[in-house]
């Protein structure tokens, strides 16, 4: 992986030359290209056990969906060759943007790409999904997955969209540290069979891999998954350790985020294996 190496490097240089000579005010991020987008057709019908709130309106922190066209493209392109029904969002450690690309990928496939995503929070220990949503369910995928109840009860449909979210019950708060403690594994690819015969895609936000001991054995649960390294704070150190743990055949992109002073944290899509092998 010496290619993603080489980009980390690269951004960092940039970075300091921006800290060095920071641009002029009024100063905007170059264009990105357009999104990748398909026919419009009809929403489908919202199961009736299945609630349905809104994002937050402060999503425009957020990149722009536009940012995610490449990496969206890649998916799309994985799909059309039957090789994907689930992708993993993985980083090293806290605040790296997993949350924040899984939510913006995630709200593109489903914009762009008309597809039905679900969305699903695993970073049991620090969950960040539900804060979000308007209205968040009073019950998350941790009763799922301890089968105290069923999907439908803690699927959340986005109103007006395709996209569904499945939160952990808890917040952004406090830690948990003890939340995989009642939680078999087991179960987790129980539900990965579940949400690949359900939805189009499932987008997975996975525990931090250096910091949680069930990240990587969770990501193996899933068809692929998705490197978040930020720059300036994950080490080419963390990164040989992650990929160390998963399968880099099945890294489809590593995205790099807060790579640009100027324009916050729009992210950089670098690349993954040039041929994904399937489990």
């Amino acid at each position: 992986m010496g290619r993603i190496h080489d980009a980390l490097r690269r951004a960092e240089q940039a970075r300091e030359r921006v800290l060095e000579d920071p641009p002029a005010a009024g100063a905007v991020a170059p264009p990105v290209p357009s999104a990748v987008s398909s026919p419009v057709r009809p929403l489908p019908a919202v199961s009736s056990g299945v609630r349905t709130t809104r994002l937050h309106r402060t999503l425009d922190r957020l990149p722009a969906l536009a940012d995610y066209s490449d990496l969206q493209w890649r998916v799309i392109q994985l799909r059309g060759q039957r090789l994907l029904r689930s992708l993993a969002i993985a980083g090293a450690a806290l605040d790296d943007g997993r949350t924040s690309t899984a939510l913006q990928l995630a709200r593109s496939l489903a914009k762009e790409a008309g597809l039905e995503v679900c969305l699903v929070d695993l970073d049991l220990e620090h969950p960040g999904l539900s804060s979000w949503l308007e209205e968040p369910p009073p019950v998350g995928v941790e009763d799922v997955l301890e089968d105290r109840v069923s999907l439908d009860e803690a699927l959340v449909n986005i109103e007006g969209s395709t996209l569904y979210v499945l939160p952990s019950r808890s917040t952004l708060s406090a830690s948990h540290p003890a939340a995989w403690s009642g939680v078999n594994l087991v179960a987790v690819a129980k539900l990965a069979d579940r949400l690949h015969q359900r939805f189009d895609l499932t987008l997975v936000d996975a525990p931090a891999l250096l910091t949680s001991g069930p990240g990587a054995d969770l990501v193996g649960d899933f068809d692929a998954w998705i490197l978040v390294i930020r720059a300036g704070v994950t080490t080419t150190h963390d990164i040989d350790s992650i990929l160390e743990r998963l399968d880099g055949d099945r890294l489809v992109g590593t995205v790099l985020t807060r790579s640009r002073l100027y324009d916050g944290s729009a992210p950089e899509l670098l690349g993954g294996s040039r041929r994904l092998r399937m489990r």
